[in-house]
């Protein structure tokens, strides 16, 4: 049974159908967008905000920092064809799923954090850098 969390006029927040860790929520944007690589500078504002709500979860949930998961599934490596933030509130269901979600992007090219998302974005904005996102982007240190 999918229980809601939230929704707005933009997203809506549920749990995740086969949870990973102790809370595993999605945040998803009522506007279509498919995957990660369609995400472009423009989107800042959007997945920022997919964030924000992602946090807020967490917080009403009393997570540290420390145990909190946020990111995307980078294609191929994606279930639905619609974007979703995966919220996630540690401790793991088991260690198999600590390695579907990657805390460090550097050797997994499956998943990316939050952060290196909305960073990434902003790079490409301050480079006026057009198009979808890539990884390029997130590497640019």
């Amino acid at each position: 049974l999918m229980r809601r969390f939230g929704q707005d006029d933009e997203f809506i927040a549920f749990n995740d159908i086969s949870p990973s860790a102790k809370d595993h929520f999605l945040v998803i944007p009522r506007q279509h967008i498919e995957t990660i690589y369609s995400l472009n500078s423009s989107h800042i504002s959007l997945v920022t905000r997919m964030r924000d709500i992602g946090h807020h979860l967490l917080d009403q949930r009393a997570y540290s920092l420390f145990d909190r998961r946020l990111g995307f599934h980078v294609p191929p490596f994606t279930s639905v064809p619609h974007i979703h933030l995966h919220v996630m509130g540690l401790p793991w269901k088991n260690s198999y799923r600590a390695i579907k979600y990657p805390d460090s992007w550097a050797w997994a090219r499956w998943w990316i954090g939050i952060e290196h998302v909305v960073e990434s974005l902003k790079v490409a904005e301050e480079r006026d850098e057009e198009g979808r996102w890539k990884w390029s982007w997130v590497n640019h240190k």
